[in-house]
């Protein structure tokens, strides 16, 4: 697993934005639709080649919520990383299994999850298709 995707998984928290820019490489804008009122949403999309994650999508909590910190979902350059779930299962050992939710339509995914730092790190992979490579990671420090 490359060190950018490592430097995602460890970051400090309380997760902020100016860190986790610096951890994902690209510049996060708050969204002008928000559509919690207890987080604020910033994303990030990078259509780089050499990219590490294509798009990133940060939640993070406001003085209305009682969340403790925040939640990430990053979206993989797979051209860039190609990494199956034996290789995530081999680095952090037999997961949760989460099938994919039956209101998600578009794209649906399995997901590989485990506690981390307090929270949970999920691993999205497409439950179908040809392409079987890690899709999406879940950073949720908010319970």
């Amino acid at each position: 697993m490359s060190i950018e995707i490592m430097n995602l998984l460890n970051i400090s928290q309380p997760i902020t934005q100016a860190e986790l820019e610096k951890v994902i490489g690209m510049k996060l804008v708050k969204t002008p639709e928000q559509p919690n009122a207890f987080f604020d949403y910033y994303e990030g999309k990078n259509e780089a080649s050499d990219a590490d994650f294509s798009h990133v999508e940060f939640r993070q909590p406001n003085q209305k919520s009682s969340a403790k910190d925040g939640l990430v979902i990053a979206t993989i350059n797979t051209s860039k990383h190609q990494l199956t779930e034996s290789m995530i299962v081999k680095q952090f050992d037999l997961p949760e299994f989460t099938p994919p939710d039956p209101r998600q339509q578009h794209n649906p995914m399995n997901y590989l999850s485990y506690p981390h730092n307090n929270g949970e790190i999920s691993f999205g992979f497409p439950t179908s298709g040809e392409d079987k490579r890690l899709q999406k990671i879940i950073i949720d420090y908010s319970e």
